[in-house]
């Protein structure tokens, strides 16, 4: 057995998930991350749905999802007429 680890470097979203499938599969893994804390400025994460079919076969997305906000229908508008 070796002792090498992952290292990933970054948090985010992307760098959590890939942290857990690691450790998941028993890949030992060390994350690093710059800020000291949570930056926490209000803002949302709106997830796909193939981000969450991800969140559900790492086994957090039941966990998570009372936490969030269901929606069926999104539009966008980019201050142009359609016919434009």
């Amino acid at each position: 057995m070796t002792t090498d680890r992952v290292a990933i470097i970054g948090t985010g979203l992307s760098g959590l998930a890939l942290g857990l499938a690691l450790h998941n599969h028993s890949i030992p893994v060390t994350i690093y991350e710059s800020r000291p804390i949570s930056l926490d400025i209000g803002g949302a994460i709106m997830l796909s749905p193939n981000a969450l079919r991800v969140l559900g076969d790492l086994g957090v997305y039941e966990t998570t999802k009372a936490l969030g906000y269901q929606f069926s229908l999104l539009h966008f508008y980019t201050g142009k007429p359609l016919d434009a």
